[in-house]
């Protein structure tokens, strides 16, 4: 919801404040932003080394926490992409395209908020951690807007660069901390109070200037009182006003109680909570039918799909997501014969339907297609008996049925070397006891890995880009209540160490 050229208007207006001093107050975190920094923090080639981003995160929160104390009331995740916004959130990715299939590294933002919200839940627990019904955006507002009025002479600070916060009129006391200025690594961070401000400044309200921002650009912040009284003005006061007024709920506890947040959790919990499969649970409330962004991956045109991996395990994982929401929302005519994939095809973006029903795969498996969807209580019962070598071991057959091995092409591969070295990194990952047990490298090690690794052999990213699609897929079906032998973490996925096994480290 951001406002084209507001923070460059009111750039000379933000506040320095300490680590220290933020931690006087309250803190509201908004979830998808911080994690794109977090993962943009990193060396560029290394942007989706899971294990790196998430050491930056878990760097960042023991100093704001540990060192400086900050309260942090909630972080709060986007759990739905709604479909007036797909067009922008396509053309976004369309938009990356060309660096994905261009880059001979980690070089793009990969699912850094499923990421960063595993991360945060398994490591700081203690730190509320939830995803929206919807974009997070509007209920962080109303939840801000409550508590700071509840809490008249407490600080509260939403730590965000979307400039749409600051077309809110706010109480007093909040402050908008725009993390594009300085970092978010920074012992200084710039907070913008932006009721008190922008009042101080040219008397009228923040709505008031955002409007005249978005409709009179050019015209200069002085110039806004004139426009108070103009009918697209009322409307947009009056929306704003609305939005900040929809709900009462004045903390984390009263915003997890209230219906429209709490449906997604009826039929997940919070012990492995996961991004994707919240957005495919809310289009099907929110819609009928469920649908879920996969991302773009850093591969070349003629690699398939990384995440053609993993489909017949999230094939169930949606079945049992979409059977539990027809018994918790018995009124709704939901469409569950299928969930919408958005996936990449060659040099495009394109759709896929997974089948969900026993019926619908038989029907996808009499197509000729050698991959081949499981039944749902053929699955089940398999995984009820797996020990962590079982699972390796089906996470290499999942690579392998899916990665064509074509001789004489950039598909050529050496079969059992791959197997060999991914057996080996998987179990290093997890020892026999289902603990994380990866070698450990220093920063030291990783900022020369980084650098050496700049260029990410074609084949090596093939297949570490196979290994996300598999460990998302797996966390997806251990949303719903399956487990497995170990509890699978996308921040297991060390990237540094995938590489460091190619050049003999």
């Amino acid at each position: 919801m951001g406002i084209k050229g507001y923070f460059t208007t009111m750039k000379e207006r933000f506040t320095p404040l300490t680590l220290d001093q933020i931690g006087k107050g309250v803190v509201f975190v908004d979830g998808h932003i911080m994690a794109h920094q977090i993962a943009n923090m990193v060396d560029p080639g290394s942007r989706y080394d899971m294990r790196a981003v998430a050491m930056k995160l878990e760097e960042l929160f023991t100093c704001w926490i540990g060192q400086h104390k900050w309260n942090i009331q909630l972080v709060l995740f986007d759990g739905l992409v709604p479909t007036d916004k797909m067009d922008s959130r396509r053309k976004r990715a369309l938009d990356s395209l060309p660096t994905a299939l261009h880059a001979q590294s980690l070089a793009l933002t990969v699912l850094c908020g499923a990421l960063c919200l595993d991360t945060i839940q398994a490591k700081f627990p203690n730190v509320p951690c939830l995803v929206s019904p919807g974009e997070a955006d509007h209920d962080l507002a109303c939840l801000v807007f409550n508590y700071a009025k509840l809490n008249p002479n407490t600080p509260v600070h939403i730590i965000s660069n979307d400039s749409g916060f600051c077309a809110f009129d706010f109480p007093d006391n909040v402050h908008i901390v725009n993390t594009l200025v300085g970092g978010l690594e920074n012992s200084v961070l710039y907070a913008l109070p932006v009721t008190r401000t922008v009042t101080n400044w040219i008397g009228v309200k923040p709505t008031l200037l955002a409007y005249s921002v978005m409709k009179h650009s050019g015209r200069g912040p002085s110039q806004a009182k004139k426009y108070e009284d103009e009918e697209g003005y009322l409307e947009f006061s009056q929306q704003q006003q609305q939005l900040l007024a929809k709900a009462g709920y004045s903390s984390v506890g009263e915003y997890l109680a209230e219906p429209i947040t709490r449906r997604a959790y009826q039929i997940f919990g919070q012990q492995h909570d996961e991004l994707l499969m919240h957005s495919a649970a809310n289009a099907w409330i929110e819609y009928g039918y469920a649908y879920v962004l996969l991302p773009v991956m850093c591969e070349p045109k003629e690699f398939e799909y990384a995440f053609d991996a993993g489909r017949r395990w999230r094939s169930v994982a949606y079945e049992i997501c979409a059977s539990r929401l027809t018994q918790v929302f018995p009124e709704k005519d939901l469409v569950t014969s299928h969930v919408r994939e958005f996936v990449r095809i060659g040099e495009t973006l394109g759709e896929m339907d997974v089948p969900i029903t026993d019926a619908e795969r038989v029907r996808y498996n009499k197509t000729g297609s050698h991959y081949q969807l499981f039944q749902k209580d053929e699955l089940l019962r398999a995984v009820k008996t797996w020990k962590t070598t079982d699972l390796i071991n089906a996470i290499w057959i999942e690579l392998a049925a899916t990665s064509p091995n074509v001789r004489n092409t950039k598909l050529e591969y050496d079969a059992n070397h791959m197997r060999d070295r991914v057996v080996k990194y998987l179990k290093e990952a997890w020892n026999e006891e289902g603990m994380f047990n990866l070698k450990r490298l220093s920063r030291k090690e990783r900022k020369l890995m980084a650098r050496k690794a700049c260029a990410m052999d074609a084949i090596d990213r093939r297949f570490f880009n196979k290994l996300v699609a598999c460990f998302q897929s797996l966390r997806m079906l251990q949303s719903v209540g399956v487990k497995f032998p170990v509890d699978v973490h996308l921040y297991d996925l060390d990237g540094t160490r995938w590489m460091s096994m190619t050049k003999g480290k």
